[in-house]
C-alpha cells in the first residue's frame, strides 16, 4: 500500500473553473445573539469551534441567474459553511419566471481524496510521466478518461479505446497531476448550492437566496468618561464575530438580542412579537470578512449631560438587606446628543480629574437596553442609607385565563434629610397590564421607573399590580 505517496510526490489535483452563473449578491443579514453580556470573550470565540458561537444569522441575498429557456443546472457558490440546509430556499423575484425542480448542498472539500470522490463518474485528465528513452526525456502521457473508482493504490478508468475500454493504473509517483472538470470539482473550499430550475425564457433572472447560518454573533460595548464639569463622553461600538466561513460584502445588517443561552434555531417564532423592540439596524452597509471579528462605531456622544441619583435595581435587591446605590443617569434624547435605541451591553465608567490625569475605573457593569427618550442607568455604588424590602404575591383567577401579581416595596430612609430614589422595576412580561398603582411611573422598554421621595428618618411604601396571561 502506498497511502503516503500522493502527498510525498508532486501530485496536483487541479479544477478547471467554470464561468460563474451568479453575479455578486446584494445581502441582508439579521444577526441574532444569545451571548452572555458579562462573558463575551472575542479571543475565545475566535479559537473555539464555530458551532459553539452563541448566535446565528438569517442570510438573504439577491442573485442574478443566467438562465436558458427550459431546464438549467445552476451552481451557486459562496454559501456559509455553517449553513442549515433545511432553511435553504431559492425563489424568483418575479413570480413564475422560473421554478426550482431540485436543490442539493455540496459540502466543501479539503483533501485530494474528497475531490476524487466527487469526480467519480466524471471526465478527468491524467498526466503521467513517461520513462526516459536513453538520455532523452519524453513528453508526459496524457489520459482523457472517466473516473469509475479509486483507492489508495489504483485508479479505475473508462477510456474511449474500444478494445480496452477499462484501464486500471497505479496511483503512484509516476502521476504528475490529475485535472478535474468544473462540473465535478467546484466548489473546493466552501459549500455550494446545486439547483435544477426550469425557466420560461432565456434571460438573466433575479432570484432571492435565503438560509440560516450559525457561527456568527454580536455584542455591544459602552465607554463613559466622566469629567469635572458634570459632562461625559459616551462612546459605543458593536463587535460582530463572523465564523461562518464566508465573507459578506456591503451587507445591510439588523441586530437582534435574544435571551442568553437561547436555542436560536427554535426561537425565531418567539421573537416575532418583540422583534420591533429588539432590532437594531446599522445605518450603513458593512462588509464582514470571513473568520474575523469587526468593531463598528455605534454612537459618539462627546458632550453628554448626566447626574448622580439614588436608585434600586436588581443588583441592589441581591444584597441583604437591599440598599439603594448611586447610579449615573443619562437621558437618551436628541437634546442630550443621543436619541437612538441602544442595545444591552457591557459598560465601563471612568472618571478623569484633569486632561493630563490618568482615568479611574468607577464601574464595569451591564447596561440594559434603552429606547429613544428613555433613561440610561448605570450602577456605580456604594450603598446609601435607604433600605428596601420587596414582597409580592400572586392570584390566579378562577377561570385560569389570567393572573394578578401584586408587588410591594417598603423603603426606609435612615438619613436626617429626605431622599429621592428611583425604583427600577423589571418588565418581565411586556404583555402584562398594570391595573393598580400607588405612585406614577415611567414606562421604559425593559423596566418601570418609579420616582419617589422618602421623608427623613421615615418610610415610604410603593405598590402596583400586574395582570398577565396565566401560565
Amino acid at each position: 500500500m502506498l497511502p503516503a505517496l500522493v502527498l510525498l510526490f508532486p501530485v496536483a489535483v487541479v479544477a478547471q473553473e467554470a464561468k460563474p452563473l451568479a453575479t455578486a449578491p446584494g445581502t441582508l443579514l439579521t444577526i441574532y445573539s444569545s451571548a452572555r453580556l458579562d462573558d463575551f470573550d472575542t479571543s475565545r470565540f475566535m479559537k473555539s469551534n464555530a458551532g459553539q458561537i452563541p448566535g446565528l444569522a438569517i442570510v438573504q441575498q439577491r442573485r442574478t441567474l443566467d438562465l436558458n429557456e427550459g431546464e438549467n443546472a445552476l451552481h451557486l457558490a459562496d454559501i456559509a459553511s455553517t449553513v442549515d440546509f433545511s432553511s435553504l430556499s431559492l425563489q424568483p423575484v418575479d413570480p413564475g419566471s422560473f421554478k426550482v425542480l431540485s436543490q442539493s448542498l455540496v459540502e466543501a472539500v479539503s483533501d485530494p481524496d474528497a475531490l476524487l470522490r466527487r469526480a467519480v463518474g466524471h471526465e478527468i485528465i491524467i498526466n503521467r510521466k513517461s520513462p526516459p528513452l536513453g538520455d532523452q526525456a519524453r513528453t508526459p502521457e496524457t489520459i482523457h478518461a472517466k473516473l469509475l473508482a479509486f483507492d489508495q493504490n489504483q485508479l479505475v478508468l473508462e477510456t474511449s479505446n474500444r478494445q480496452l475500454p477499462i484501464q486500471i493504473i497505479p496511483r503512484n509517483a509516476e502521476i504528475a497531476e490529475i485535472k478535474l472538470m468544473a462540473d465535478s470539482a467546484a466548489p473546493t473550499t466552501r459549500p455550494a448550492l446545486w439547483a435544477r430550475v426550469s425557466s420560461t425564457k432565456s434571460a438573466p433572472q433575479e432570484a432571492t437566496l435565503t438560509y440560516h447560518a450559525s457561527g456568527i454573533t454580536w455584542h455591544a460595548d459602552y465607554d463613559i468618561l466622566l469629567r469635572e464639569d458634570s459632562k461625559a463622553r459616551l462612546n459605543s461600538s458593536i463587535t460582530i464575530l463572523n465564523r461562518t466561513g464566508v465573507s459578506f460584502d456591503e451587507a445591510r445588517i439588523n441586530l437582534i438580542a435574544a435571551a442568553p443561552g437561547s436555542n436560536l434555531n427554535a426561537a425565531s417564532r418567539r421573537f416575532a412579537e418583540e422583534v420591533g423592540k429588539q432590532t437594531y439596524s446599522l445605518p450603513q452597509p458593512l462588509s464582514l470578512p470571513a473568520e474575523a471579528a469587526q468593531r463598528v462605531p455605534l454612537i459618539d456622544g462627546a458632550n453628554v449631560a448626566g447626574e448622580l441619583v439614588l436608585a434600586l435595581g436588581a443588583a441592589d435587591y441581591a444584597r441583604a438587606p437591599a440598599q439603594a446605590s448611586n447610579y449615573l443617569a443619562i437621558d437618551n434624547s436628541s437634546k442630550n446628543g443621543l436619541g437612538n435605541p441602544l442595545p444591552a451591553g457591557r459598560v465601563r465608567v471612568m472618571k478623569q480629574q484633569a486632561a493630563d490625569a490618568a482615568p479611574i475605573l468607577l464601574a464595569d457593569d451591564i447596561l440594559q437596553a434603552a429606547g429613544k427618550d428613555e433613561l440610561i442607568l448605570v450602577r456605580l455604588g456604594p450603598a446609601s442609607q435607604v433600605t428596601a424590602k420587596r414582597e409580592f404575591n400572586e392570584r390566579v383567577n378562577t377561570d385560569r385565563t389570567d393572573a394578578v401579581q401584586m408587588i410591594q416595596i417598603t423603603l426606609h430612609n435612615a438619613a436626617e434629610h429626605p431622599q429621592r430614589v428611583l425604583l427600577i422595576e423589571p418588565r418581565q412580561n411586556p404583555a402584562a397590564q398594570i391595573v393598580e398603582k400607588s405612585d406614577d411611573f415611567q414606562v421604559q422598554s425593559q423596566s418601570l421607573i418609579f420616582n419617589v421621595t422618602i421623608p427623613a428618618n421615615g418610610d415610604k411604601t410603593v405598590s402596583y399590580s400586574l395582570r398577565r396571561p396565566a401560565q
